[in-house]
Formats: C-alpha cells, structure tokens, sequence
C-alpha cells in the first residue's frame, strides 16, 4: 500500500491507491545490445507488474569490444518485438571457454551481425513506486590494452493497442511519428497527458553504478548515482577475449522522503534512503548529487508548477515541505499508471578517449 513519507495520506496518495487496485505495473526487464563497429545500444523493456526475465540484442561488426550475458529466457518476447523488431535472434558467441564457470551465454561475432541476449532481472515484484533491479553483463575487449567504454540512457515509452476485430495487440512509441489520435484511438488530450507520464516516468526512475548497505546500521540502497544519463567505465590492462563484468542498478523510489531527505532520524521518511544519508550533502556526496538531480530534473518529476520561486529550496528543505512534495510526486505516479503501458531503456555505448 503507497503512503507518504510520515504516513500521512492526502487526497494524491489515495487516488494512487484506487488507482493501483485498478491496474498494477508489470515489469519485464530486457537487455538488449546493439552494436555498430563501437557502438552498441542496451534495450531494458518494461510492462509497468512483475519482474522476472530479460531479453537484447546485439549487432556487430569488428570493434573494440563485444558483451555477453548468462540467460535464454526470453519472457513477453512477441510484444518485445513489436516495441522495437530491430533486435533479431543470434548465434552463441564463439570461445565459449573464455565465461569459465558460465556455461549459457551469447556473445557478437563478425560473423552475426545481431544477437539476442538475455538475463534473470530479480525476483516477483510488482514494477510500481518501490520495485528496484540490477542488470548484469560483460563487456569483452577484443584487443588488449587499456579499454574505456561510455555509456549514455535513454528511457522509450510506449502504448499498448488492441484491435476491436482481431484482438491483436501493438505498441506504439510515445515519442514516435506514429503516436498519434488515428494509430492509437486516444483523444488528443489522451495523447498529451501519456506524453506528461512519459516524462514523470523518465524522471523517477534512478540508475546507481553501485550496490549499497540495505540491511547495514544506517542503511541505504545504493552509491555513484547516475546524474546526467551518462558512466563510464575504464578496464585497465585489458586482457582481449577475457569478460569483465559490469551491473547498473535501479530503482523507482516510492516516496520522495527516500530521495531527498537529509536524514531519516525524525521517523517521517518511509523506506530507507535510495543513497547514504547526509545531513550536509555536500556536492561531492551521492545524496549532494541525487538532490542537485533532483533540483535540475524537477519538471520530470513533480506534477505542480516548478518553475515558480522558491522551488529548489522546498527540495532542499524536504521534511518542512514534506506533504506538498509528496503529494506532487504521488501525483506524478498517478499519471504514470495511468497512461504508460510499456517502456524499454536503451544504453548507447561506444568507445571512449
């Protein structure tokens, strides 16, 4: 049940609630890689009520490096497809000895110009304000030498479209040509309040390149916060043909108490904090760092007017704003379920300086 930071419910959080009886998120987490010489794209897609499966897809030709996953289950993979049918099936990778222990992975070759990867994203949770996940993968260097890689987000939304005669099911993307009132049978007021969800969406989702201490004496969720949609990462004295792994984390907080408060001690914050606590939060903590995001993204992540005077300083100041900010966030959620049906999460990559 969604309640606000401190247990107190307003007229935002119980319209969430009847909204969430009605109709539940469904998370199905897919990775999916593409690459072009060296650059490759990671697809995570997502009907917004369980997580469990994952599946990608990478095309390649020679480049700097190569990925690879444990994994062939493909969970939803018909309407993966028609969210975005560029991800083809492949071929397993060659020199299957190189994953040690692993025994069921799928890497590009010159060969394949595009495979399918896939992966188990967690347990049986419902993909609502609180689910959370990890993606785990392995980039291969096919030289060796010093490799960095860049990686860039980017969340895709879609709609899902049933023909009245047939019963078959589409997806149209929100930020597409084709999300339109014909392809889609929404009014045009339907298509602006999905295209205001979308951006709620983008907004309160988080992605951390480190684990944190959840069930530590202070606890909290995770470290190095991705702020500007961008990390990198750099494998010194790469070994070609060896697997270095790399995992991104998210979480879609369920309060705003969790992102933005310096300090739980007061009790009003449900949930532990998404990072480390910091009563100060300076710029060079992770909580300085998601706070500023916070500030910088406010539009995509409070349903109200965040342009007017003062705004950045309720964030700063979250336990003396703490019911306005949580019933603009729950507001947003709202909007969230009500409008988006699927979404996917693309990682660009390609070979940094």
């Amino acid at each position: 049940m969604r309640r606000n930071d401190g247990e107190r419910k307003d007229k935002a959080t119980l319209l969430l609630e009847k909204k969430k009886i009605m109709r539940n998120f469904v998370l199905l987490l897919a990775a999916s890689f593409v690459v072009l010489i060296a650059v490759l794209t990671m697809a995570w897609f997502a009907k917004i009520t369980d997580v469990k499966g994952a599946s990608a897809g990478i095309s390649a030709q020679e480049h700097g490096f190569e990925l690879a996953t444990k994994g062939n289950h493909v969970r939803n993979a018909a309407l993966f497809s028609k969210a975005d049918n560029s991800y083809q099936n492949g071929v397993a990778g060659t020199d299957a000895d190189m994953l040690d222990d692993i025994a069921d992975y799928d890497a590009t070759n010159n060969a394949n110009q595009k495979i399918k990867l896939q992966f188990s994203a967690g347990g049986d949770v419902e993909n609502e304000p609180g689910a959370q996940g990890e993606m785990n993968f392995y980039v291969i260097p096919k030289h060796s030498g010093t490799l960095k890689v860049a990686f860039s987000l980017n969340i895709r939304g879609f709609v899902e479209v049933e023909d009245s005669g047939t019963n078959e099911v589409t997806l149209v993307e929100i930020e597409s040509d084709a999300f339109t009132t014909a392809n889609t049978g929404l009014t045009a007021q339907q298509i602006t309040a999905t295209q205001e969800a979308l951006r709620y969406l983008k907004g309160h989702i988080f992605f951390f390149e480190e684990e944190g201490d959840p069930s530590g004496a202070n606890p909290y969720y995770y470290a190095t916060p991705v702020t500007d949609n961008t990390f990198t990462e750099e494998f010194t004295s790469a070994v070609k043909n060896k697997l270095y792994p790399v995992s991104l984390y998210w979480i879609w907080p369920a309060t705003i108490g969790q992102i933005t408060l310096k300090d739980g001690g007061n009790g009003l914050r449900e949930g532990i904090p998404i990072v480390e606590d910091d009563s100060l939060a300076g710029e060079d903590t992770d909580k300085g760092k998601i706070i500023a995001l916070v500030k910088a993204n406010k539009a995509n992540i409070f349903r109200t007017d965040t342009t007017a005077d003062g705004f950045d300083a309720k964030i700063e100041n979250t336990l003396l704003n703490l019911n306005d900010l949580s019933g603009w966030y729950n507001d947003a959620d709202q909007m969230i379920g009500t409008y988006v049906d699927y979404f996917l999460v693309e990682i660009t990559a390609v070979m940094a300086n």
